[in-house]
């Protein structure tokens, strides 16, 4: 057998690393993806369609399950009683949010229409502008503005100061 060279050795323990340093990201990156918190800052909710919170899926609630079994030391009766109340309240809960996304923006389309009836035509313009600009994807990630799927500013929205 052929010995390996000083350069042939170097070459394998770089590759090595630079494969074992993949393995590790991409472990960790599971790891934190199933681990981290919800979180529902950024823009708004996250940039989901039609916004709010991300809605409580079986496997969240069955992570949560766990969690608090293992702290309170919960029976299977207690655990399939809690889950039970958390399936039914899911739905209330939905409807709750979807109420208040639909009085969020009729407060936004009432505070756009009374800023509009201040501004001059021109400014009411650049306002529009201002609005579209910060409704657009930055840098590939969705930023701040209506979700996909509603309405944005110019399809179906009256102009400013309209009654």
């Amino acid at each position: 057998m052929n010995q390996l060279s000083s350069k042939s050795k170097a070459l394998f323990l770089v590759l090595g690393i630079f494969v074992l340093g993949l393995a590790c990201g991409a472990l960790a990156e599971r790891w934190f993806v199933l681990n981290r918190p919800q979180r529902f800052g950024g823009n708004r909710f996250g940039g989901r369609p039609g916004g709010g919170p991300p809605p409580v899926s079986n496997q969240s609630m069955d992570r949560m399950l766990r969690r608090i079994s293992g702290d309170l030391k919960l029976t299977q009766e207690q655990q399939a009683e809690i889950r039970e109340i958390l399936e039914g309240n899911r739905e209330v809960f939905s409807k709750i949010r979807q109420k208040v996304r639909e009085e969020t923006r009729s407060q936004e389309e009432a505070t756009r229409e009374k800023i509009g009836v201040v501004l001059s035509p021109d400014q009411q313009e650049k306002y529009r502008e201002i609005q579209d600009r910060m409704r657009r994807p930055r840098g590939g990630q969705r930023g701040p503005g209506p979700p996909r799927g509603r309405p944005g500013p110019s399809r179906g929205r009256p102009p400013l100061g309209s009654p």
